[in-house]
């Protein structure tokens, strides 16, 4: 058996710290962003959606 998807659960008290890791850190960008929901991407279709 081999895994292709992975969903991680990860909790930030504030979601600017996490958004600051992935986007400035990680190089994602912000494809879609509503209230508390955030949808993340990188090059590799590496897809993160996120709710705070």
């Amino acid at each position: 058996m081999r895994l292709t998807k992975i969903i991680p659960k990860i909790f930030y008290e504030d979601i600017k710290d996490g958004l600051d890791l992935f986007v400035d850190g990680l190089e994602f960008k912000v494809v879609y962003n509503e209230a508390k929901l955030y949808i993340i991407i990188r090059d590799d279709n590496l897809q993160i959606h996120w709710v705070g």
